[in-house]
């Protein structure tokens, strides 16, 4: 908290990459919390789908943090119908190019540019394709989980 303060105060490049890194870990640790805790036992009516619900938008900020890290680190590696962002990147736009990257929406009007950015948005992608069946504990057959979910809808 003190680094992001910091960092705000005082707009060095090294500040700015020790927040974005240390928020990275941090959100990180919180998503193999949350991914221990979804892979326990647990009763029918469980507070398991919100903490799914919760980890998918966590996901999508670590990533994001990791992003605003790369793009500190590498400026101009994403781009803007053709412009490379440079300078002060509005965080927003890298949040946004996150979440339609873990949707794999990907509507392509943001572009990754540099390799770093490519390599770790193709990584972003899959998994987000992969994280829909982190719902089901790893000691289940995922068809149990489904059929459970479908039989609680109804």
């Amino acid at each position: 908290m003190i680094l992001l303060l910091l960092s705000q105060i005082y707009r060095t490049e090294v500040l700015s990459v020790g927040t974005h890194f240390g928020l990275t870990v941090f959100i990180g640790f919180v998503c193999v919390a949350m991914f221990i805790f979804l892979g326990r036992e647990s009763e029918p009516g469980s507070e398991q789908p919100y903490v799914s619900v919760c980890l998918y938008f966590l996901i999508a900020l670590g990533w994001f943090t990791l992003y605003s890290l790369i793009n500190v680190v590498e400026p101009g590696s994403f781009a803007e119908a053709g412009v490379a962002l440079t300078g002060k990147v509005d965080q927003s736009k890298i949040l946004y190019f996150s979440v339609t990257t873990l949707t794999t929406l990907g509507l392509g009007d943001i572009a990754v540019v540099k390799l770093a950015a490519r390599m770790f948005s193709s990584l972003e992608a899959a998994a987000g394709v992969l994280d829909g069946n982190h719902h089901c504990p790893p000691r289940r057959r995922l068809s149990d989980c489904t059929s459970r979910r479908i039989v609680n809808s109804s």
